[in-house]
């Protein structure tokens, strides 16, 4: 599974609203500004999970990335 489509179970729309690059004549900025955006919808969608409790931070007092938990998992 493509985190695209992962995100779509979470997140309706996203493909749609991401609009992935054509292959064969993207240049490397336009696939940098898809990345950018797929990136920032990752990054929403791990803060909602972390507020709402349902995300696992991993690293320390001074550092952490957290993830978010399988779901049925608390």
């Amino acid at each position: 599974m493509h985190i695209v489509d992962a995100l779509e179970i979470k997140i309706g729309g996203t493909g749609d609203r991401l609009g992935l690059p054509p292959s064969r004549e993207t240049r490397l900025k336009d696939w940098k500004a898809y990345e950018d955006k797929l990136d920032a919808v990752v990054c929403a969608w791990v803060a909602i999970a972390a507020l709402d409790g349902r995300a696992r931070p991993f690293g320390d007092d001074n550092s952490a990335i957290w993830v978010p938990l399988p779901a049925g998992v608390s």
